[in-house]
């Protein structure tokens, strides 16, 4: 550790005085002044040696409130240290590393603890990025009781933070509709993965044998029967382009940050609305390359840990999308511009009568916004800068509120 670091700025001074007067008092033939200059200094060793001999130990541990937090909100941190030591502490100076992603590092002071004795100090954060962010570890300055040198004690242990996207409020246009309807309903014997398959069980005494359900019974090799099909919920299916290749900027004004908080705000609204909302995303870890999410906290945890991936991903959504589509509701997807087969794919999902919606972005956006919008979409090129609710207002024919959550 070098001298600057160890030093404080009553330490410098020292050092730097010693050195005058032991070189005044050498060069002047002054023994007092060398004598001044080397007690100077050798106090400054002592003090140096001091510092880091005095045993420290301290543990930590922190507490997040709350645990799951958005994009610019902010949040308390509970950092709890504990004396190990046999010996009470000296006053203790305490840095806390955080990632870029969650503001300046907060340094505050712990006061003299006795052994086994615990200090609690709070802090805020505001993350400005989504994503798993670590907090700690936690570096500790003991002194020397002259406050001429400082010796770092840095402790272990880390934890983490999950922050989730940002969701704004939408607004719903006249083209959209509300509610639980026909439109889109989806039998649940065909239900997708997240939904609860209640319309068909497995066969018990007595049940009539009209209501045995074949195609069931042949894929679970046990009789199954149909129960009375209870109302089905609206479907809205949101797609997510993440093709690195097709995506620009960096950080928080990225295009595929803007399609990462469109996403979630989408999902968000349309649940608020009653619908049954899935969303499906490009993961290269899954048998079939696609993931699929039907409720919001596992949307949103998706989403804080995305990140763009290969630029063949989509393909594999479009696939799996067809069975989400298959027998109409809502459709909204946010896509990057896609050659003419990749646009022709995506307006095939389309169902008629159903209402589909489009945000395109890149270099060739208008081409594929053009394709999607023969075929009867609401599809609109979009920059990736303008703010998600005024974006949706545009191509939903909503009134635009300008708000956010």
């Amino acid at each position: 550790m070098s001298a600057r670091q160890t030093l404080t700025q009553r330490g410098v001074a020292f050092l730097a005085a010693g050195a005058v007067l032991l070189a005044a008092g050498v060069l002047l033939g002054q023994r007092d002044l060398t004598r001044l200059g080397v007690l100077v200094l050798g106090l400054l060793l002592a003090c140096h040696a001091l510092a880091r001999w005095r045993p420290i130990a301290v543990s930590v541990e922190r507490a997040v409130s709350p645990s799951r937090i958005s994009v610019d909100e902010r949040a308390r941190v509970r950092v709890s240290t504990r004396n190990e030591a046999d010996v009470r502490t000296p006053l203790l100076l305490a840095e806390e590393r955080l990632d870029p992603g969650l503001g300046d590092r907060p340094r505050f002071t712990i006061p003299p603890t006795g052994a086994g004795t615990v200090s609690e100090v709070e802090y805020t954060i505001r993350p400005h990025l989504r994503g798993v962010h670590r907090l700690g570890p936690l570096d500790v300055w003991s002194r020397d009781p002259f406050g001429l040198t400082s010796a770092r004690r840095p402790t272990t242990g880390t934890d983490a933070v999950l922050v989730i996207p940002r969701i704004h409020d939408l607004t719903t246009g006249r083209a959209l509709g509300r509610g639980v309807g026909s439109e889109g309903s989806v039998p649940h014997q065909v239900a997708l993965h997240g939904e609860d398959d209640q319309s068909i069980r497995d066969y018990r005494e007595g049940d009539d044998l009209r209501r045995i359900h074949w195609p069931a019974t042949a894929r679970q090799g046990t009789l199954m029967v149909r129960q009375e099909d209870r109302p089905a919920r609206r479907r809205a299916v949101v797609l997510l382009d993440s093709r690195s290749g097709q995506h620009v900027g960096r950080g928080a004004t990225s295009s595929f940050e803007w399609f990462v908080t469109m996403a979630a705000s989408i999902a968000s609204h349309f649940l608020d609305l009653g619908y049954a909302v899935h969303l499906l995303t490009s993961d290269p870890t899954a048998d079939t390359g696609v993931r699929s999410d039907g409720d919001l906290d596992t949307m949103l945890d998706t989403l804080a840990t995305m990140r763009p991936g290969p630029d063949d991903g989509f393909r594999s959504v479009l696939r799996s999308a067809h069975l989400a589509t298959g027998t109409g509701g809502l459709l909204v997807a946010l896509v990057s511009a896609l050659d003419e087969d990749g646009a022709r794919a995506l307006a095939a999902l389309r169902q008629p009568g159903s209402t589909a919606v489009a945000f395109v972005h890149g270099a060739s956006a208008e081409a594929t916004r053009a394709t999607l919008a023969s075929s009867g979409w609401l599809a609109s090129s979009v920059a990736g800068s303008e703010p998600p609710a005024r974006a949706w207002a545009v191509v939903t024919g909503a009134s635009y509120v300008g708000s956010g959550r």
